[in-house]
């Protein structure tokens, strides 16, 4: 375990900085893990606003609770990864350190409540997945989830899902913020069991355009 790492070190963790690029492109990720990992087996984190994460594949892991934690104000994308959950989130998406309305150093997502929405805009984190499959498990439990906190923005769009839930946090048990924009359209969502589409405890959602078949979400 690295320093700083209460549950578990990542795979590959990317510290952006502004004006910089930065890309993660054509890895196999396996479950290697003895021990639970809460901190993702790929951490983007820092302010970059050019971050791609494509053509990966994740494959299954039981110890693994989280694919890909975003922990920084980052404007990016991932797009053609596989994504294989077995209880584990696909994408955890938070923003604490979004600048303050006057430039300085935000802290728990509230410069992302400060700003404006601008939905639509390039300052998301785009899943523009075209051909992720977060695959069925031949557990029951729900896989896949996407979650955010911390004034997190994102982008959901073009994915192939299964037995996948769209989520969000908000400010519930402690000083940070909750999430602050989301967007959710043109994917197709696929339910082998009784469960919910998803929810939303804070911040704006638009959604549209998305098609659901099976068992029909509760």
């Amino acid at each position: 375990m690295l320093p700083g790492y209460l549950g578990g070190a990542p795979i590959i963790k990317v510290v952006s900085a502004l004006g910089k690029s930065y890309r993660v492109s054509g890895l196999t990720f396996q479950g290697y893990l003895p021990t639970q990992n809460n901190n993702g087996t790929v951490i983007l984190s820092g302010n970059s606003q050019a971050v791609r994460l494509d053509h990966c594949h994740f494959q299954p892991t039981a110890y693994q609770s989280i694919y890909v934690n975003v922990t920084g104000a980052i404007y990016g994308v991932a797009d053609h990864n596989i994504i294989e959950c077995v209880s584990t989130q696909s994408f955890n998406i938070n923003m604490a350190n979004w600048p303050n309305p006057d430039g300085s150093a935000g802290q728990n997502g509230d410069g992302s409540w400060a700003a404006p929405t601008n939905l639509g805009s390039e300052q998301f984190f785009l899943s523009k997945i075209i051909g992720l499959k977060m695959l069925p498990s031949p557990w029951v439990e729900l896989t896949g989830n996407i979650d955010s906190t911390y004034g997190g923005r994102w982008v959901f769009r073009h994915n192939h899902c299964y037995e996948t839930e769209m989520q969000n946090h908000g400010t519930e048990s402690g000083r940070y913020r909750g999430c602050r924009a989301r967007e959710i359209y043109n994917n197709d969502f696929h339910y082998a069991h009784a469960h919910g589409y998803g929810g939303s405890r804070s911040g704006v959602t638009i959604t549209h355009d998305n098609t659901w078949d099976g068992v029909q979400p509760t």
